[in-house]
C-alpha cells in the first residue's frame, strides 16, 4: 500500500516543488497524468485505497480538505489571480512571481482546447463582414495564428494569441504597422487582464487608427470590440454589444491615464 501511494505522490510531488503556485485546472491535469500512468491494477488499487474516487480525493488532500495519506504535498494555501485560484505552500511567502508564471502556464494549457473554436468564430465574423481570411506567416513574438482578411481593396491582418496576456510580447513589433490590423484573444476569466494591458501599453494603445482589439467568446460564440478605430460596418453589425464593450474600454483608459497622472505627480 505505501509503495504504491509514495510513488503515486513523488511525481505529483515533485511537479508542485518545482512551480510553487499551481491552478486548480492544472492540478488536477497533473493528478490525471500520475493517474493514466498507473497500470489497471495500479489504477484499482488507487481507487480502493481513495474511497472510489480517486482523483478527486487526491485532489482535495492536496488542497488540505482531507488527510488521505502521509505522501500527499501540502498546497492548502488559496490565492485568487486574476479570477483564477491557484493553490500554494504554506511554507513559501512571496508569490508574486510565481503566480504570474502559473497564470500563463494556465492559459497555454487551456487554449488548444478553444483554440478551434476561436477561429471558427474569428472566421464567421470574416465572412459575415464580406471579407475572404486565410492563414499567413508570421513573425510577431507569441503570436498563436496569423491571417490576412481581404474585403475588394480592404485588407485587414489578425493576429490571434492565446490571451491578451501574452500580447505585450509582440506589441513592439505590431505598434509602428501603418496598416489596418487586429489582435484577437479569448474572453477572460474577469476583466483584469484587459485592464492590466491597457495600463501597462497606454500610450501603444491610445490614438492607434490601425489598431483592433477582438475579444472571442468561444463557448457563446461571440465577438466583442475592445478596442476598434477602424470601425467597419459590416464588421460592426456582427459584433456583440459593441457599444457596451467600446465603452468599457474608454472608461478604463481613463483610469490608466488618471493613475499614470497621479504616478508623475508623485
Amino acid at each position: 500500500m505505501e509503495s504504491l501511494l509514495s510513488r503515486f505522490y513523488k511525481g505529483i510531488a515533485e511537479y508542485l516543488s518545482e512551480y510553487k503556485a499551481v491552478s486548480a485546472e492544472e492540478l488536477m491535469m497533473k493528478i490525471d497524468q500520475e493517474i493514466d500512468n498507473l497500470n489497471e491494477v495500479e489504477k484499482k488499487e488507487l481507487n480502493s485505497l481513495m474511497d472510489g474516487n480517486a482523483k478527486q480525493q487526491v485532489f482535495d488532500g492536496i488542497i488540505g480538505k482531507i488527510q488521505p495519506s502521509v505522501f500527499s504535498p501540502d498546497m492548502h494555501v488559496k490565492h485568487n489571480y486574476y479570477g483564477e485560484v491557484f493553490y500554494c505552500p504554506p511554507t513559501h511567502r512571496y508569490m508574486a512571481d510565481e503566480l504570474d508564471k502559473g497564470l500563463k502556464r494556465l492559459l497555454k494549457l487551456r487554449y488548444p482546447k478553444i483554440s478551434e473554436d476561436i477561429e471558427e468564430v474569428l472566421n464567421n465574423l470574416m465572412i459575415k463582414s464580406g471579407y475572404n481570411m486565410s492563414e499567413i506567416e508570421s513573425d510577431v513574438p507569441s503570436v498563436y495564428k496569423s491571417y490576412k482578411a481581404i474585403k475588394g481593396e480592404k485588407v485587414i491582418e489578425l493576429f490571434s494569441f492565446e490571451s491578451i496576456i501574452f500580447v505585450s510580447d509582440g506589441l513592439e513589433t505590431l505598434k509602428d504597422k501603418t496598416t489596418k490590423f487586429g489582435i484577437v484573444v479569448p474572453s477572460e476569466t474577469t476583466p483584469a487582464p484587459f485592464v492590466n494591458f491597457i495600463r501597462e501599453n497606454l500610450n501603444s494603445v491610445m490614438g492607434n487608427r490601425y489598431m483592433m482589439i477582438l475579444s472571442i467568446n468561444p463557448e457563446q460564440k461571440t465577438v466583442s470590440p475592445v478596442l476598434d478605430p477602424i470601425r467597419d460596418k459590416d464588421m460592426w453589425s456582427n459584433y456583440t454589444l459593441p457599444e457596451v464593450s467600446i465603452q468599457a474600454t474608454q472608461n478604463w483608459i481613463h483610469g490608466a491615464m488618471k493613475t499614470q497622472v497621479l504616478d508623475e505627480d508623485f
